[in-house]
């Protein structure tokens, strides 16, 4: 396992543990304890969305879609059952402040989970529709109450489907860097302008979208977290020379010389036989060497051998 595997979901995970038993306020300063504790939902839904992606998608997007589709329903379910268990539990805020990144797991799993993501203007529709809602009804309790899980349903369809899109579909070319760094950035910085905004008395629309907006932050957390973790991912491969496979979840690399042979696949279809595995299985283990469309197995061509 990769160390940054073990840093990013172990990091949070402790993080997390020590805000639920309260550790860090009796071990560390304010102005670190406070922080750490006002930002578990953003660790919390980093942790859930990264691990969806990462191990459970790559597993799923090859079988067939009744079973993919209740596994991923079965989860989602289950998200929203936490999320409710959360809310209307007589838990201390600190649990009960969690049920968001389960509400928000509950709409994205689902979504994350098909095939291949929306085009990028279906992307950016879903993002202004979301707006344009939040907008409208932003005076009303249950907008404000669930400012974090709508903020990160307006960035997400950005972040994955757009500036990362090959973060949810292998086969995607990246963004151009230029948009990726302007996108990071605008993560980093919108958060900091917005509480700079808030914290001075400002009238009008403006105040009126710091006011709202400042209850945001942690949605530009959480997806600089996502989108980072995978990039500085792709740079490790990259850096390597080696391509992904099955060394990434515990496994030995794949030879990257495949030989191709017809093979039945799980419907019963042509597919293709790749080193002794199924292409199906090739994309549950290495979803970055394979684009899985309509059941068809197709490897990207700089990585087969003669």
């Amino acid at each position: 396992m990769p160390m940054r595997v073990g840093l990013f979901y172990g990091g949070q995970a402790a993080v997390l543990v020590g805000i639920a038993f309260e550790v860090w306020p009796a071990t560390l300063p304010e102005w670190i304890a406070g922080p750490a504790a006002r930002n578990s939902e953003a660790l919390l839904l980093a942790m859930l969305l990264a691990a969806w992606i990462e191990f459970a998608r790559p597993h799923l997007v090859s079988r067939p879609a009744r079973r993919r589709w209740v596994v991923t329903t079965a989860t989602a379910a289950a998200c929203l059952l936490a999320a409710t268990v959360l809310l209307v539990g007589d838990l201390p805020s600190r649990f009960r402040t969690l049920n968001e990144p389960f509400l928000v797991a509950a709409v994205l799993i689902p979504a994350l989970q098909a095939r291949r993501p929306p085009p990028v203007r279906v992307a950016v529709g879903i993002t202004l529709a979301t707006l344009v809602i939040v907008a409208a009804t932003s005076q009303t309790a249950p907008v404000i109450h669930l400012a974090e899980a709508l903020g990160v349903l307006v960035l997400a369809p950005i972040g994955l489907w757009v500036v990362d899109r090959s973060i949810v579909d292998p086969g995607a070319r990246p963004s151009p860097a230029a948009l990726r760094v302007g996108w990071y950035a605008g993560l980093v910085l919108t958060p900091i302008l917005l509480s700079l905004l808030a914290s001075r008395p400002v009238d009008g629309l403006v105040g009126e979208i710091a006011g709202y907006g400042v209850r945001t932050i942690e949605a530009f957390g959480c997806m600089l977290l996502v989108q980072l973790y995978f990039t500085v991912g792709r740079r490790e491969r990259a850096t390597r020379g080696s391509f992904p496979g099955p060394d990434d979840r515990g496994g030995g690399d794949l030879d990257p010389h495949l030989r191709i042979t017809e093979a039945a696949d799980h419907d019963g279809g042509p597919d293709r036989r790749v080193g002794g595995d199924t292409g199906a299985e090739l994309a549950a283990h290495a979803p970055e060497l394979v684009v899985v469309e309509l059941g068809v197995v197709r490897l990207q061509a700089d990585h087969v051998g003669p």
